[in-house]
């Protein structure tokens, strides 16, 4: 069904989002916790926007080798400390805000000033 290269993207995606960056997260003050969190973010980021309506579930096995890669190497990235977590984490949540989807917000955001995110990303978020 799936070729190998494909088979060790996954593997890789799921360490990360299963194993390592939950294991990660209380240590950096991260706000999502639970892999599900994770996986929300990174295909939220990978896709553009609030992943379900984008692409069929389970999203991850129904994602182009090109999308995959990109889910793959973001969670590594992540993990290594080359991208942000407060700044994936922000960016999927305005998405889910503009799109009027009621995440449990404060099951994964931490209070943080505006101030403090990037500029491109403080228009998008919508004050309640």
């Amino acid at each position: 069904m799936y070729d190998e290269q494909r088979r060790q993207l996954l593997d890789a995606y799921f360490k990360y989002t299963t194993e390592v960056l939950p294991g990660m997260a209380s240590e950096n003050g991260w706000a999502a916790m639970e892999d599900a969190h994770f996986q929300r973010i990174i295909l939220d980021n990978v896709l553009g926007g609030v992943w379900y309506g984008r692409v069929r579930e389970p999203a991850i096995l129904h994602l182009s080798k090109t999308q995959l890669k990109k889910a793959a190497r973001m969670a590594q990235d992540l993990a290594e400390g080359r991208i942000s977590f407060d700044m994936l984490n922000e960016q999927s949540l305005a998405w889910r805000e503009e799109k009027g989807v009621p995440p449990q917000l404060e099951l994964y955001r931490k209070p943080a000033p505006e101030e403090a995110l990037p500029p491109r990303f403080r228009p998008q978020l919508v004050k309640a």
